[in-house]
């Protein structure tokens, strides 16, 4: 068991703790652990509150909005704010704003909740980000993150059926609420600035070349591509005459896949470069959409779910790490969040209008996305300023 004076192993010019590592973590967890249960999370409550499916989306929509929003603000104003105190107000707004969901009974009150709790989280993510490309191993660091942050959702998932059973879904906002209090607890941990970690800061240049634009313009176009295709993968099992148990479990096998993508990233870190897994990661996407499109079979689907899940994750810490590099100061990292939510909104808006015309042309749309954003990542690779370093040592 370590503690905070203990070291990661790594061959970076310094160390990273265990406790940051921890604040980096916690702090995520409590900003974004509970997106993907919320759409069931909001159907539980509808009964209890007399929610439409109109007001759940105008919900969701608000949440999302401000989490946008807020990205962008934390963006402009880095350089200008006290990281950990910016945090600290986040987390306090996390927190009052899961308490008030939890005990809303009305929707403008759950609503007003909502956007709050995204507003906080929308800054605490643009901090989470900063917070990661100051670290000696961005790529190391941002798929630990994502390994707890899948770990947690499939919990936050498991108390949620659990809790539904028993008529208190809303008990679940209770467990964001323990994640940022811990994450509170640890907030003097959570690394602030350049200096923390790579004191040779003032060698550090903005990257030119459009390198840092065609960073996030790849990581917008590769999100994209997954909203196009992933909210229609379990539609894709019931046209294969799946039951939903069966398409359940498929989902649930993927998810899998990507705990097992962020777990090898983990471990690895860039000892192969970043090249290599984002090329490859691009290529197994493609791969998993032409199986969605071209093979019926029920197998052939959860193989392509699992092996979706696997790539869209394994390149995720490898842009991470990439944004970090180009630009340690953080700003890239924070942007590169809200390409994240901004390609995962218009994915799905994009898809609903070729859906029209062919039930196809979405993951034919998707294929384009992923070669493009493989295309635009690998010209912005050329920017790092260094080799990738060997890890020496697994994180412990």
């Amino acid at each position: 068991m370590m503690d905070g004076g203990t070291a990661l192993g790594m061959s970076a010019p310094r160390a990273i703790g265990v406790l940051p590592v921890m604040s980096i973590v916690l702090t995520g967890l409590a900003s974004a652990a509970i997106i993907v249960a919320m759409p069931g999370l909001l159907a539980g409550m509808s009964s209890n509150i007399g929610l439409t499916d109109s007001e759940i989306a105008l919900i969701t929509s608000s949440e999302m909005g401000g989490t946008t929003v807020t990205t962008l603000f934390v963006a402009a104003w880095l350089s200008r704010l006290d990281r950990r105190k910016a945090a600290l107000v986040g987390l306090v707004l996390i927190i009052w704003a899961n308490l008030l969901s939890a005990y809303a009974t009305t929707f403008l009150t759950l609503i007003v909740a909502r956007f709050i709790a995204g507003l906080a989280a929308g800054a605490l993510q643009g901090l989470l980000s900063a917070s990661i490309a100051v670290t000696p191993i961005p790529d190391r660091i941002f798929a630990i993150y994502l390994t707890a942050n899948l770990a947690a959702t499939t919990v936050m998932l498991a108390l949620l059926s659990r809790l539904s059973a028993i008529g208190h879904p809303q008990w679940l906002f209770m467990s964001v609420v323990t994640l940022a209090t811990l994450a509170i607890l640890l907030l003097r941990w959570l690394p602030t600035g350049v200096a923390d970690l790579q004191p040779k800061a003032e060698k550090i240049t903005k990257p030119g070349h459009g390198y840092g634009l065609s960073a996030l313009l790849g990581t917008f176009i590769l999100l994209v591509g997954v909203g196009l295709t992933w909210p229609l993968v379990g539609v894709l099992g019931l046209d294969r005459d799946m039951s939903g148990e069966a398409v359940a479990s498929a989902l649930s096998l993927a998810t899998i896949g990507g705990i097992a993508a962020s777990l090898l990233v983990s471990a690895v870190g860039d000892r192969a470069g970043r090249r290599l897994p984002i090329s490859a990661g691009a290529a197994g996407l493609c791969i998993a959409v032409l199986i969605f499109v071209f093979d019926s079979g029920r197998t052939s689907f959860a193989a392509a779910a699992f092996v979706f899940m696997f790539c869209w994750v394994l390149i995720l810490p490898y842009c991470a790490g990439l944004v970090a590099t180009l630009d340690p100061s953080g700003r890239l990292s924070v942007l590169w969040v809200t390409m994240q939510f901004a390609g995962l909104a218009t994915g799905p808006i994009i898809a609903a209008g070729l859906l029209l015309s062919s039930a196809d042309l979405p993951f034919y749309g998707s294929f384009i996305c992923f070669g493009i954003a493989a295309a635009l990542t690998l010209y912005a690779e050329r920017g790092s300023r260094s080799a990738p370093e060997i890890l020496e040592n697994p994180v412990s």
